[in-house]
Formats: structure tokens, C-alpha cells, sequence
């Protein structure tokens, strides 16, 4: 298995170390993946969109699964396993603390209509619903990932509410701020992870702090993709989208283009890749282009910037939606090897 290139079918070859996770709001799986090819054994997820909890259960068959609110689990019996479990894992929703947004504080505190879960909630106190989860099964650590915004201006107040309710329920906690293009992916994606140790469990590795410091080689584009046949879709040469990928330099986005071109339109989601470079930050929305041909990327090309195997099943879904939601699997294998290191083979 090459770093980069692999497939759900190499996993069963792993060497596994009997250390057991769950993760809510598991989306696409790829901290599910991330942990398994650490050597990880996960019992499985929760997720409520039902769309996104066929995909998973496609993906990584598993072995406990909730399609539902993460309230439920709170309120509700569960499976008994998972009040043993090394790591509880979550990527509570993230899109009102999100710096793309220009009104992210105006979702704050209310519900709404948002495309995860399809339902209309509060997308801004999940994060403290899963730590009342948490609360409930007491596993060794709790990790959390979420978009760097929530460290930022104003939102800054719910991170230190995040990080007392962690303290309130029993954890030591550390906060580390990682790009994943330092982590073998081929991708530039800043995340904020939230680490709480069990207090009892801290005290046995002598209160000693967790070191998160990654600095892999750089994976470009170009790397990731070079065997992966482009899209022969080509763009019309009359198209608006045509004449802003040929006037985009390569690493950008068309916003700046459009301006330049029409003065108005919103083409912030749409890029054009670098081929010496780590793509920009996949998100759920927009478009991503290749360097070289005006084509957007395939499918399996996006799949590979995030770091997702190459026979994951996207079941018809966006994969640019799904791998944009999801974190990339290597990402996580990375903490997850550091903390078998440095917490739980101390124990």
C-alpha cells in the first residue's frame, strides 16, 4: 500500500492493536478510515442524514450504527460496547463557524434548514450535545474536529465554553490547530481538534501534555493525481466558466478572475489546482479544476486529494460534497498513531 494510494481492501491486512472507537456524526467515514489504518478497530458511527448513512454503511459495514440525532443517543439505550471504548471520535456540523460565510453569526443560536441531517436544528450547540454523550459513556479520550473559524473572532466563546464543558465532565483537554498537507495529504486543510484525556487516564501517564507536530513531506497535485485519467468534458470555449479557468492562475480561486471579467459573481468555491502544490481546502459546494486541461476533476481525483481510498462507493453522491464533509482519512491516522503512543501504550 502506497502512501497515498490505497484501497478499503488493503485494511484487513493492517496489524490492529485492540484499541476501539465510535464516531458521531460520521458523514463519509474518514475518520473511520483514518482510524483503521492506524490499526484501530471501529465499532462503528452515528450519523442523520440518511443519505450520508447508507454511503457509510456501504463503505465500512459497521458493526454498531445510529441513524439518528445525536440527542438520542444521550436519552436512549445503547449498545452496551460502547461504555468501553478507547476513543470516542466526532465532527459535530461546523457550517455556521465557518469563515467562508460572511454572516456565520447571524446562524448562531438559531435553527435552520442545513443540508446535514436535513432538518431544521441548531447546528452551533451539537458540539456540547456530543459532549453529553461523551459524558454518558466516559471513553479513555474524546477527539473532536471542527473548522479553524471556531477558534476565531467571535466564536472564540465557544471554544472556551467547548473546552470548559470538557473540564466539567471529567477530561483534561488540549486544543491543536493542524494543516493536513503536513500529515500526507495532498491537500491544505486547516482544522482545529479538540483532545480530552480522562482524568483518571491522564494521572496514569504522569498529567503529561500530548505533542501534535507533523511535518511530513508535502504531497503535490500533481503527485496525487498524475495516474488518475482526467474528465474528457471539456468546458465550451463560450462559457463564462471557460473564460474564467483561462484567465485563474493555477492555485486560485475564480473570484478575482470574475471581477476582473464581469465585475460581480460569487466564484469562491471554484478553483483552479496547482500542480506543484497541495489543492486548496475541499469544500462541500463549488467546483475544482485541473492546472492543464479546462476540465473539472473526476470524481476519483477529488477522492485522492482528500486522502480517500480509491474503491471508496460514493453511491451516486457528490463526491466533492462528501469527501468536502468528511476528514481526510490520513489526517486522522496520523493523531490516531500518535495517541496509541503517546497515551495508551503508556497504560
Amino acid at each position: 500500500m502506497s502512501l497515498i494510494k490505497w484501497n478499503l481492501t488493503d485494511i484487513p491486512s493492517i496489524k490492529k492493536n485492540n484499541l476501539k472507537v465510535f464516531s458521531c456524526f460520521c458523514c463519509g467515514g474518514g475518520s473511520t478510515m483514518g482510524y483503521k489504518l492506524a490499526g484501530y478497530t471501529s465499532l462503528g458511527g452515528n450519523e442523520i442524514d440518511p443519505k450520508m448513512a447508507n454511503i457509510y454503511k456501504i463503505n465500512h459495514n459497521p458493526k454498531i450504527f445510529y441513524q439518528s440525532d445525536i440527542r438520542d443517543l444521550i436519552e436512549k439505550e445503547i449498545d452496551n460496547e460502547l461504555y468501553d471504548i478507547d476513543i470516542l471520535d466526532g465532527s459535530p456540523p461546523c457550517s455556521v463557524f465557518s469563515t467562508a460565510s460572511t454572516k456565520r453569526e447571524d446562524f448562531w443560536g438559531k435553527e435552520k434548514k442545513f443540508r446535514e441531517g436535513q432538518k431544521k436544528q441548531r447546528l452551533d450547540d451539537l458540539f456540547f450535545h456530543f459532549l453529553d454523550f461523551a459524558n454518558k459513556i466516559k471513553p479513555k479520550v474524546i477527539l473532536a474536529e471542527n473548522v479553524k473559524g471556531l477558534i476565531m473572532s467571535k466564536a472564540k466563546n465557544y471554544a472556551r465554553k467547548i473546552i470548559h464543558k470538557y473540564k466539567d465532565i471529567g477530561y483534561h483537554v488540549q486544543v491543536f490547530l493542524l494543516n493536513s498537507k503536513y500529515m500526507q495529504v495532498p491537500q491544505a486543510r486547516q482544522r482545529v481538534f479538540f483532545i480530552g484525556i480522562r482524568k483518571d487516564i491522564f494521572d496514569k501517564i504522569n498529567n503529561k501534555e500530548l505533542k501534535m507536530s507533523f511535518k511530513n513531506q508535502i504531497i503535490t497535485t500533481k503527485e496525487a493525481i498524475s495516474d488518475i485519467p482526467n474528465s474528457n468534458k471539456q468546458l465550451n470555449k463560450s462559457t463564462k466558466q471557460y473564460q474564467l479557468w483561462v484567465n485563474t492562475r493555477p492555485g486560485k480561486n475564480f473570484s478575482d478572475a470574475a471581477m476582473k471579467l464581469w465585475d460581480s459573481g460569487s466564484y469562491f468555491s471554484n478553483f483552479k489546482i496547482h500542480p506543484n502544490l497541495p489543492v486548496n481546502t475541499i469544500t462541500s459546494g463549488g467546483s475544482i479544476y485541473h492546472y492543464d486541461m479546462p476540465v473539472k476533476l473526476s470524481s476519483r481525483q477529488i477522492s485522492r486529494l482528500q486522502s480517500f481510498p480509491d474503491d471508496y462507493n460514493f453511491s451516486g453522491m457528490d463526491s466533492k460534497y462528501i469527501c468536502g464533509m468528511s476528514v481526510p482519512p490520513l489526517m486522522i491516522k496520523n493523531i490516531a498513531l500518535e495517541l496509541q503512543k503517546q497515551i495508551f501504550s503508556q497504560l
